[in-house]
């Protein structure tokens, strides 16, 4: 079956780390960014070997809006009760400071072949 998650290098959620892969994917997402590509335009995939037979991946950026930054923006700048519910459910937080247009993270996907 599918593997479908959200991965970034500033994580919320412990599981959300990116594996080699999804790092170069985000890497290479941003650049594209920079140079003027649409946010809306921003995936790739690839079949990769693995020890365990060619797997599908595909990856879609994540690309930071303005009603993001509520919870993803820089902390001063959220309400104090955003900013208690974020420490509380999510003490290792790294998922903040963003500014609308960054990308955030990947959409990840995927799939034995």
């Amino acid at each position: 079956g599918f593997q479908i998650k959200r991965v970034s290098p500033k994580n919320r959620n412990p599981k959300g780390v990116p594996d080699a892969w999804e790092t170069q994917a985000q890497a290479e997402l941003e650049k594209r960014l920079a140079a003027g590509e649409k946010p809306e335009t921003l995936d790739m995939h690839a079949v990769v070997d693995t020890p365990n037979g060619k797997v599908f991946r595909y990856a879609k950026a994540l690309v930071t809006q303005p009603v993001c930054l509520l919870c993803h923006g820089a902390t001063d700048s959220m309400p104090a009760e955003v900013n208690s519910a974020l420490a509380s459910q999510y003490p290792a937080d790294k998922a903040t400071g963003y500014s609308a247009g960054q990308v955030r993270g990947l959409l990840s996907i995927r799939k034995p072949l």
